[in-house]
């Protein structure tokens, strides 16, 4: 067994109580800055007016996998305390080398995909605007789809349950980016392609609030999964 179940204390109030909301928003929010937090170096360029590019990627490189790494063994244990278990060393470590895995390939292929839709799919370059909301849609629903699976089997959930909360988690992900991504075109005025570092800015937003959406649904899911 990968946990160790605790007793679960019960309560007339049911488990919609402002500790397990609080719970929820905790797995959310670990998600959300795990997954923006590649951003920050790329947004703080300007001011790192000594550092090279070189220098800058492989900030990019490490906070992905450290933060992506983090957030995945805090998720691990938000998750566990909502169930009423201790999550294992074991369990939250393969959910965190797992996020960690999957964030970094998601920061190498995410234009990989924009050129793949933009051949299969509209058979052109897409311009910058239609290549962030092709590419970063698309790589927060895989992501999603990997992490949220990988974490259900090191839980031990059922096959079943596990790859139906991983499709929910994905598609509720990905439509979150994209409503996120119009929305900081539209009224924050971040208009991807038109300088100002409006990618990198919108992608830490989008990537912020999808990923908080995305960890509390799959939080939620976790907490009542049966094994």
């Amino acid at each position: 067994m990968s946990v160790t179940s605790l007793p679960v204390p019960t309560s007339a109030s049911g488990p919609r109580t402002t500790s397990h909301f609080a719970r929820a928003l905790a797995g959310g929010v670990s998600i959300g800055l795990s997954a923006s937090g590649v951003f920050v170096p790329l947004v703080a360029r300007p001011a790192l007016s000594s550092a090279t590019n070189d220098a800058v990627a492989t900030a990019a490189v490490v906070i992905v996998i450290g933060a992506a790494t983090t957030g995945g063994v805090w998720f691990a244990q938000v998750v566990a305390s909502g169930r009423g278990e201790t999550a294992s060393r074991k369990t939250a470590a393969i959910v965190g080398v797992v996020f960690a895995l999957a964030g970094a390939a998601g920061l190498f292929s995410t234009f990989s995909i924009a050129s793949f839709v933009g051949r299969t799919f509209a058979h052109r370059e897409l311009s910058d605007l239609e290549a962030f909301r092709a590419a970063f849609v698309s790589a927060s629903g895989l992501i999603a789809l990997v992490c949220t699976l990988a974490a259900s089997r090191a839980f031990g959930f059922a096959w079943r349950g596990g790859l139906a909360t991983a499709f929910l988690v994905a598609g509720v992900t990905a439509t979150t980016y994209l409503l996120f991504a119009l929305a900081v075109d539209s009224i924050l005025g971040l208009h991807v392609g038109r300088g100002d570092l409006a990618m990198p800015k919108a992608a830490a937003l989008c990537n912020f609030f999808a990923g908080l959406v995305g960890g509390s649904m799959a939080f939620e899911r976790f907490v009542r999964a049966r094994r």
